[in-house]
């Protein structure tokens, strides 16, 4: 079990996902603060891959690498085939093997638990900037690979800043990437509870769980990974439900160690135990040159993004292929 089951913990959540708005950060000032980030000049473009600055095609294989080795490469993937009248597929896939940090930072206002929240740009969001979790980052973002900035609060969710108990762990789990689009892509889910006094950087605000919620139905606001790792701490409610419950105390209520759920935890191992027992082959990595994607036609004029203007987390003027 972790922090975040324990029945303390659930009531503090229980109340930040009651509290509609803050005053620590009022929700009527979000659009303006995200307009005010995007007021920085983002400006992203797609260019042909020969204009990407240090990465290249690999010779022989065609994989599209980083002259550093890091960050991330571009290569192929063959699925066997699922059947005798079924064929083998071949697909370009992001190979990534090191693990990043996906973590948010908490903090009681008036008793009441803040979530550091970061408006940050990244070229593929259809709005440049949305929401997303205090610390977003690979290993060789964190290690600047990219000559950028350092990570902000990145040390609330290090080793050594937990052992000089500059904060507590509420969640701490791998968790994988989209499976279609990454190779055995991992990410550090992480949630911590401090009590130190942190000033916000002007790209955070602390916002709690029931204005998020708020802001999770509205379209492109908060970020897939601000979603998964949220997704980690939902607030649970005990004991039994109001006479007339609405959907939104029947869904807190399923989440309670109380629920009875329709099928019980070893029953759903044991269902998808099954499924992976009959599973296809795995799928292995091949030269990109292997796929359609890298079949010698000489069109690598693939998306990719050029930001001109400052990144929050890269070097001024910066370009990549489209990826983590």
């Amino acid at each position: 079990m972790s922090e975040a089951d324990t029945p303390a913990l659930q009531q503090r959540l229980l109340l930040s996902a009651a509290a509609q708005d803050s005053p620590v950060f009022p929700l009527d000032r979000v659009d303006a603060w995200l307009a005010a980030r995007s007021a920085e000049t983002f400006r992203v473009s797609r260019v042909p891959f020969d204009d990407l600055d240090n990465w290249c095609f690999e010779p022989g294989s065609g994989n599209l690498r980083h002259r550093t080795g890091r960050f991330f490469s571009i290569e192929g993937l063959r699925t066997p085939a699922d059947g005798p009248d079924a064929s083998e597929a071949f697909q370009p896939v992001i190979v990534q093997p090191e693990i990043g940090t996906l973590g948010i930072l908490v903090r009681e206002f008036d008793g009441i638990p803040h979530f550091l929240m970061q408006a940050k740009m990244e070229p593929g969001n259809i709005n440049t900037i949305q929401v997303s979790p205090t610390v977003q980052a690979t290993r060789s973002n964190s290690a600047r690979a990219h000559g950028g900035a350092a990570v902000r609060y990145l040390e609330y969710f290090s080793g050594s800043g937990l052992g000089r108990g500059r904060g507590k762990v509420l969640v701490d789990v791998l968790q994988s990437e989209h499976g279609s689009y990454f190779l055995h892509k991992r990410n550090r889910h992480m949630v911590v509870e401090t009590c130190e006094d942190i000033p916000a950087h002007e790209d955070f605000r602390w916002l709690t769980l029931g204005q998020i919620h708020r802001l999770l139905r509205r379209n492109h606001v908060i970020n897939m990974d601000a979603r998964t790792v949220l997704s980690c701490v939902m607030p649970a409610a005990e004991g039994p439900a109001p006479a007339d419950p609405s959907f939104a105390d029947l869904v807190l209520h399923s989440l309670g160690r109380s629920a009875v759920p329709r099928h019980t935890l070893p029953e759903l191992m044991s269902w998808l135990t099954g499924i992976r027992t009959h599973a296809r082959p795995p799928a292995r990595p091949v030269p990109l040159e292997s796929t359609t994607a890298g079949d010698g036609s000489g069109d690598r004029t693939g998306s990719n993004a050029a930001a001109a203007g400052p990144s929050p987390s890269s070097a001024p003027g910066w370009r990549r292929p489209p990826g983590r």
